[in-house]
């Protein structure tokens, strides 16, 4: 019979030690994975299309912030009724991106010339239809935009409660 030598046993413990952290680094991968696809679906969206945009306390006042234009092609506009809501920086027409001019209260596309007012419905120019809004959430006091949910205005969507938050209630 073989013996087993010191030799032999320090590399069967060794090889026992090597399988037993892959596995805990496997097993705590597939745990941080579980984790946070719980935490995005309790959210209610995908991480990856997410966008912490900042406290809630930077759109206190009414206006268009473009500080998110271009860094993830948003623009978050402040109502003067109070609504806060998102909408993407991608012109309807051919997919260029306006620019807002405060002058003159609305966004004007340098492509083809097509206009949107202030709230993203188009004015003038070729666009066939409004700019496209994007979900909208508060948590923890902190704005979230989530890219990957779209709502068009033509199909009565920009009135879904995801659409849009409401300050005076926040």
């Amino acid at each position: 019979m073989n013996q087993m030598t010191r030799r032999n046993v320090l590399l069967l413990i060794a090889a026992i030690g090597a399988g037993l952290i892959c596995v805990v680094v496997v097993f705590f991968r597939k745990i941080v994975t579980m984790g946070r696809r719980f935490v995005s679906g309790w959210m209610g969206v995908s991480s990856e299309t997410v966008v912490e945009a900042g406290p809630l306390s930077d759109y206190g006042e009414p206006g268009v912030y473009t500080n998110l234009k271009e860094s993830h092609g948003i623009w978050v506009i402040h109502h003067p009724s109070g609504i806060l809501f998102a909408l993407s920086t991608i012109c309807t027409h051919l997919g260029c991106t306006p620019d807002w001019k405060g002058g003159l209260n609305k966004f004007v596309c340098p492509c083809h010339g097509s206009e949107y007012d202030a709230t993203g419905i188009n004015i003038g120019g070729p666009s066939p239809r409004p700019l496209e809004r994007l979900k909208v959430f508060g948590f923890d006091n902190r704005l979230y935009i989530d890219k990957g949910t779209v709502f068009r205005e033509e199909k009565g969507e920009w009135r879904h409660p995801d659409a849009m938050l409401d300050l005076g209630r926040e």
